[in-house]
């Protein structure tokens, strides 16, 4: 998948953004799946009030060309995967059979039943204006990011994002606004701190996103039970996010955060928590 992504930004003339400026590169490569239910799992009929029944299973390729000199990340990622696999009920009933909770019974429902492939490119660029060390080694930055997708999730996003405290790992590796449905996060890196003391961190940021489709609400190419209309969704779609993060011990760090975002769906379908 490395290999496509590669040609897919040669296309796309993303590496003009990079090639005559000196820069590193890394790699991520990721799998997974997410699920998506309406509030009531109990009922077998499809609900057209309500959030459908949807799962992606995914692979996914991450670039990552780091230019030092102006502080700048340059991000590519390429996700292929399935829409509507029927083992997405296998795997949700299983996990709440494990925690007791409630079977669900709509996943018949789902959009793409049956499954079809799909795919998303996606293209960001992450700009730090500054970094300002104060007492005791706390420090915060600041920065800016621009991203655009095409494929299941299509769509244009601005945001901003802000972290100060103890901070060891590298201005290149924080990238909270990655977070929407697949959490394709740049490459992990470790701290750079040498006198023993842990990262400690608070963070905070917002973002605007323009949405022109999404699969996961509207369907693809298969028929499916629920779907929304562009008409009923609302295009706009705003962020905010605030968390704080600790290092423990051999590297490992954990994050408690919190985010809200307003609604995608519109009108009276809208009142219903997605």
């Amino acid at each position: 998948m490395d290999g496509w992504l590669t040609a897919l930004n040669r296309f796309s003339r993303a590496e003009n953004l990079y090639d005559d400026r000196d820069n590193f590169q890394r790699h991520n490569f990721e799998f997974g799946f997410t699920l998506f239910t309406p509030r009531d799992i109990s009922a077998a009929e499809p609900l057209s009030n309500d959030h459908p029944y949807a799962s992606l299973f995914f692979v996914s390729s991450t670039q990552q060309r780091i230019v030092p000199e102006s502080k700048t990340v340059y991000q590519s990622s390429l996700t292929v995967g399935f829409l509507g696999l029927n083992i997405a009920d296998d795997v949700q009933g299983l996990i709440h059979s494990a925690f007791g909770s409630d079977e669900p019974k709509g996943w018949g429902n789902q959009i793409s039943a049956g499954g079809e492939p799909t795919a998303k490119y996606g293209v960001s660029c992450q700009k730090t204006y500054f970094q300002r060390a104060g007492h005791r080694g706390l420090r915060g930055e600041f920065k800016t990011s621009l991203e655009a997708n095409i494929g299941f999730s299509t769509d244009a996003t601005v945001g901003l994002s802000w972290r100060w405290g103890r901070i060891s790992t590298p201005w290149w590796s924080f990238n909270p606004h990655q977070a929407e449905y697949i959490n394709l996060g740049a490459p992990v890196a470790a701290t750079t701190a040498s006198n023993g003391r842990k990262e400690f961190y608070f963070w905070a940021g917002a973002s605007l996103k323009y949405r022109f489709y999404n699969a996961i609400l509207q369907g693809q190419f298969r028929d499916s039970e629920v779907t929304f209309q562009r008409s009923e969704l609302e295009s706009l779609i705003a962020e905010v996010w605030i968390g704080v993060t600790k290092e423990l011990k051999n590297g490992l760090s954990t994050s408690l955060f919190l985010r809200g975002r307003t609604s995608e769906i519109g009108g009276f379908r809208g009142r219903i928590p997605v």
